[in-house]
């Protein structure tokens, strides 16, 4: 290679070298360009006082940044108790046919057997949708809470987390329960008790009165029961102490986050319903056609129906229960700094810290 074309080839290195430099100066400021943009839109979820607005947008939001969690995994763990359901359903349904046979109906035995099958299938078709329901919450509970950061949730992450506290939904789940059924029991006795003392002419009266106080007590109890499951996930607690902490994080604020429940779950079941008739008008138009079938593709089909609305509620529902329990930590405990920081901090422990509060040994120890 002579000189004069070695100096060549070096110009054209330098200039190559220079295109590069200009190249990566340039995208460099497009990026500091976007991130100056970004930095100065609002968030997508505040990380303020939510106002309803905000909440239900913010919800969607959540459900949006995260749909392969949100709606996949849900839709996954739908499809798994539905299956239980329809099977559960058609066994009751076809050992239910042979009470049609007069020979059947003559054998009291055997109409025992079947209503005891019907109750035990039923009890264990309920407990296993009580806890896909559980799982569901505490997957999109943890989403959520990563949006609330501006953080997207891996599926494998939002499912270890949740499988590594359902011990302590499941204890919450029956907590929850018992809370429930106090109020019902109590009105019950009421009732009973009323009817013996004044007679049957007012024993109604009794009862009504008593039914719209076991409902007002429920209604007392939706708000800490709703922000309970992000007490478990999030700061970690046990179940009584979980219950214990959201019931002193509701106290301020009460009539709105009820009020706020009351419309979300307003809101949700006319998403589901919505979502379920095209499938129950499809069963009943069927049902009389299913000939040789018995009842199996109506039955089948009510169920995807309800599958299906499930799908569409429960991760809005889980969402809003979520930002609640936000919203009460930023306006009671001024939790919107240490969020803004916790936002700017790429490390995954600052995303988990800023939801513990110091006083956790309070209300029940972090592995409970």
């Amino acid at each position: 290679m002579t000189g004069d074309e070695a100096e060549a080839t070096r110009r054209r290195d330098d200039d190559d070298a220079a295109d590069d430099a200009a190249d990566d100066a340039v995208e460099a400021a497009e990026e500091a360009a976007v991130e100056a943009v970004i930095a100065l839109l609002p968030p997508l979820i505040p990380l303020a006082p939510l106002r309803i607005v905000d909440l239900f947008l913010g919800a969607v939001h959540a459900l949006r940044a995260n749909p392969r969690v949100m709606f996949g995994l849900t839709a996954v763990i739908v499809a798994v108790m539905s299956v239980v359901s329809i099977a559960t359903q058609l066994l009751f349904v076809a050992r239910g046919t042979r009470i049609g046979d007069p020979r059947a109906d003559a054998d009291v035995a055997q109409v025992l057997s079947l209503t005891g099958l019907g109750s035990g299938w039923s009890m264990a078709n309920s407990a296993f949708g009580t806890a896909g329901t559980l799982l569901v919450t505490g997957v999109v509970t943890i989403s959520v809470a990563r949006a609330v950061l501006g953080r997207k949730t891996h599926t494998v992450t939002a499912l270890l987390s949740a499988g590594r506290r359902m011990h302590t939904l499941v204890a919450l789940g029956v907590l929850d329960i018992v809370l429930l059924l106090l109020p019902v029991a109590a009105a019950v006795a009421v009732a009973i008790l009323g009817a013996i003392a004044v007679g049957p002419d007012r024993a109604g009266l009794i009862a009504v009165i008593a039914v719209i106080g076991a409902v007002l007590t429920i209604l007392a109890m939706w708000p800490f029961m709703a922000i309970a499951t992000s007490v478990v996930m999030l700061e970690r607690r046990g179940s009584i102490g979980a219950l214990s902490r959201a019931f002193d994080l509701q106290r301020p604020g009460y009539r709105r986050i009820l009020s706020r429940l009351v419309l979300s779950y307003l809101i949700a079941y006319a998403i589901g319903i919505a979502v379920w008739l095209p499938f129950w008008y499809s069963a009943r138009w069927l049902a009389p056609t299913a000939l040789g079938a018995g009842d199996v593709l109506p039955t089948a089909l009510i169920v995807l129906g309800s599958a299906a609305g499930q799908v569409m509620t429960l991760p809005f529902l889980a969402s809003v229960n979520t930002l609640l329990y936000v919203d009460q930590r930023i306006r009671n405990e001024e939790l919107g700094p240490e969020l803004e920081r916790a936002a700017a901090d790429t490390s995954s422990s600052g995303a988990v810290q800023v939801w513990m509060v110091a006083d956790a040994a309070e209300y029940g120890t972090r592995n409970a």
